[in-house]
């Protein structure tokens, strides 16, 4: 069966575009399209659309050809999620700390 789906690199390499292009043209930082290429991340869906339309390829063409590559993409999605998710709730918790630890000194030089 022939592959239908390209990697980002390819898809950045056909296009004649270094990284560093590619950021500046489709607004994603290049650590982040360096991390894909590399696998460290599989990038989030709002990320890989940018990537796509920036480089003239359709969205769908941007996915893994098998049902166990696109389930292991979504996992390491979620992960990602999860782990975002739970830096955006430790980010609150402090910042709530932070603002009951300036309530308190306030009260406590009134």
């Amino acid at each position: 069966m022939k592959r239908k789906s390209i990697t980002l690199r390819e898809a950045r390499q056909a296009a004649g575009l270094s990284m560093a292009e590619l950021s500046q043209k489709s607004g994603v930082g290049w650590a982040t399209i360096q991390a894909i290429e590399f696998g460290r991340t599989p990038g989030g869906l709002i990320t890989r659309h940018h990537l796509s339309d920036a480089l003239g390829v359709p969205f769908s063409q941007m996915w893994p050809d098998s049902i166990e590559e696109t389930r292991e993409l979504f996992e390491a999605m979620k992960r990602n999620i999860r782990r975002d998710q739970s830096k955006h709730e430790k980010r609150h918790a402090r910042e709530a700390e932070a603002v009951k630890r300036r309530e308190h000194e306030k009260d406590a030089t009134a």
